[in-house]
């Protein structure tokens, strides 16, 4: 890992007065969860390691333009002419990946992930799809599908799109559990691209404007009010989709650089709502707050429309305000009610981000490269560019904001939404989450963010038979402030239990070694590992474990059809992770000695990395040992009886009974 990728910021990239900006703590055993976390926010890296294949596109165009999209449980990576696609998530284990060619484009614009669409032909969280749809369009219009890319050689189907003399701009899913995209040029204009079986080939049919819409967005910007203009070019930002598989419906927005578009897609057709000059009622809420000292120059600033994404329900716009006079580029988020059925009159809300930069009038470009980043089931919201990201939440403004930065040769080259966590992919750690939470507010419960699966259930359970009577009120104590970290998310109450009660001294007891503290550590730790699962939930290859008989043990070997055994084994390692984490977070860490491991002194943390390594170890024998390479089952079958007869040597009686029946 490299431990470059964040530091306190020097200024430059989304520079503001107020915003708190914070160094990493790095740390080679945190550094595979946890990256950074602070009063307001918290910065992991996913426990999904990169293919290899993408590394080396990574390393080989790094400077390059490589783009890279994540959607739920896919992620794509588009560089050149290559298209590479594979699985991400929380897991540990490589996951395959599928290589494509797409066609040469001679745009200058070129290829990018933008222009790829992913269809799993699965419901959401489903982890063993079998089938796996892509489109892509090149720049110039021309199209490929692939009905499955899981298969062993997928057949591509072409087809192409008349543009004219536009561009592709992005293309997304449209439909639930379809190969359905919907396809916009740069100029807003948006085509529907199916691949119906029984055609078996590639239809395409573009949604016109009502003729009550005027060609051009911008016309409906009050020229008695703002005074003349030359009407601007208009120029596509963003295409949003929000999917309602209940109701079969998708309602499709479309932001330019001046208005904001509403479309239904239904089974029957598609149908135009509204478009709204989304610009103008952002500049009138300029002019009436007074906002940046602009209301004496209407005449005198440009308002773009920069960015957009759904977020708690509202569409939330990122937009930048571009001052001749002041010379300076100002950037905003406005809020407004795009779900309703008829076009929205005023803004549902307004903020001032506090995020400046210098305007000559020459480098409008560069300053309207931010993205806006959000999940549609919550209001934090990020605003970042390749080397930085600025975090706020749009309903609560006045919490501040944070600023994270990411210096070269790291970057952000990719952004996704999974499990309701938003996720950036950058150069240095793969794919990363960032969530915001404003000083005093607990961490939001989630999957990753809360308890560990089955992690509050082993944290209760057992361990005081893994520790000797002495050391029971060590273990308490760690435990339940372990318990508090873990089911509270109370980081800094933790903190103080394990600081109240593990002094400096306490580690020098003993010279050192099989200190209270690190004892209770190891104890933990191998608890986490011994552990077995609730009798509900567990795997039979689990039955028999802990009884003391080594042929209960052995029973159900063979039976390695079951997968449920390799996902408890994952939950053991991310336990694991979340125990490192909390002995990080609480202090401890830096402060462990050593302990006794086979009768000589081992570090402590080292001993921690090897229980991991051990899981880890068990993860790619327990899928190996599922091989149908009859020598591989049988070899590893016979080293797991081993391994049990030396974990549960037979007692004396039974060997005695055993002699006696034979």
């Amino acid at each position: 890992v490299n431990s470059n990728m964040l530091s306190t910021p020097t200024g430059g990239v989304l520079k503001q007065p107020r915003v708190r900006s914070t160094p990493v703590s790095r740390s080679a055993t945190r550094a595979e969860q946890v990256l950074e976390r602070t009063g307001s926010h918290v910065v992991k890296a996913l426990q999904s390691p990169v293919p290899v294949q993408v590394q080396e596109a990574l390393r080989d165009d790094a400077r390059a333009n490589v783009s890279i999209k994540l959607q739920e449980l896919w992620a794509w990576l588009v560089t050149g002419n290559k298209l590479m696609l594979w699985k991400f998530g929380t897991t540990s284990v490589i996951t395959p990946c599928y290589q494509l060619p797409l066609p040469p484009s001679t745009s200058v614009i070129g290829w990018s992930a933008d222009l790829v669409a992913v269809c799993p032909d699965a419901t959401k969280g489903n982890t063993d799809t079998q089938r796996v749809a892509v489109m892509a369009v090149s720049p110039e219009g021309f199209v490929c599908y692939w009905d499955n890319v899981l298969q062993e050689r997928p057949q591509c189907v072409d087809g192409s799109v008349d543009l004219g003399e536009s561009h592709a701009f992005m293309l997304l899913s449209c439909r639930p559990n379809s190969a359905a995209c919907l396809l916009a040029n740069n100029r807003g204009s948006l085509f529907i691209i199916e691949h119906p079986s029984y055609l078996g080939k590639i239809s395409v049919r573009q949604l016109h404007l009502p003729s009550s819409v005027f060609s051009g967005f911008g016309r409906r910007i009050s020229s008695l009010f703002f005074g003349s203009h030359t009407l601007q070019p208009q120029e596509a930002k963003r295409v949003v989709s929000v999917i309602s598989p209940s109701s079969n419906q998708t309602t499709v927005l479309v932001l330019t650089n001046t208005n904001l578009q509403r479309w239904l897609l239904e089974s029957s057709g598609e149908q135009f709502v509204f478009d709204v000059a989304l610009g103008s009622l952002v500049k009138e809420e300029i002019l009436d707050r007074g906002t940046w000292m602009l209301d004496d120059q209407p005449s005198q600033f440009t308002v773009c429309l920069v960015d957009l994404q759904v977020m708690d329900g509202c569409a939330t716009v990122l937009f930048t305000v571009l001052s001749g006079t002041k010379q300076m580029a100002f950037s905003g988020i406005a809020l407004i009610n795009a779900f309703s059925d008829s076009a929205p009159t005023l803004l549902d809300g307004f903020i001032n981000l506090d995020l400046s930069d210098p305007y000559d009038g020459h480098n409008s470009c560069s300053l309207l490269n931010n993205c806006l980043h959000g999940n549609p089931l919550s209001s934090t919201a990020l605003v970042f560019n390749r080397n930085a990201v600025y975090l706020c939440d749009v309903h609560d403004p006045s919490t501040g904001h944070d600023k994270i930065e990411f210096p070269s040769p790291n970057a952000i080259i990719g952004a996704g939404v999974h499990d309701n966590s938003l996720l950036l992919f950058t150069l240095s750690h793969g794919v990363i989450s960032v969530a915001y939470h404003p000083s005093g507010q607990q961490l939001e419960t989630s999957r990753r963010a809360g308890p560990t699966p089955g992690l509050v259930h082993s944290a209760s359970a057992g361990h005081d038979a893994l520790l000797s009577s002495d050391d029971e009120e060590v273990t308490e104590v760690l435990k339940n402030a372990f318990m508090l970290y873990l089911t509270d998310n109370d980081v800094v109450q933790a903190a103080k239990q394990c600081e109240s009660y593990f002094s400096a001294e306490s580690f020098a007891s003993g010279g050192g070694v099989d200190t209270p503290c690190d004892r209770a550590v190891m104890g933990f730790s191998e608890m986490i590992l011994n552990d077995t699962p609730p009798p509900s939930t567990a795997d039979a290859q689990w039955e028999g474990h802990g009884s003391g008989d080594p042929a209960a043990a052995a029973k159900g070997i063979g039976s390695t059809t079951s997968s449920i055994i390799i996902y408890q084994l994952e939950d053991k390692l991310k336990a694991h992770s979340r125990l490192v984490e909390f002995l990080t977070d609480v202090g401890l860490l830096d402060k462990l000695t050593s302990v006794s491991v086979r009768g000589v002194p081992m570090a402590t943390g080292r001993l921690l990395c090897e229980h991991a390594e051990k899981t880890i170890a068990a993860i790619s024998l327990r899928k190996i040992h599922s091989s149908r390479h009859l020598d591989i089952h049988n070899t590893i079958d016979q080293a797991i009886k081993l391994a049990l007869l030396q974990h549960y040597p037979p007692s004396s009686s039974s060997s005695s009974s055993s002699s006696s029946s034979s």
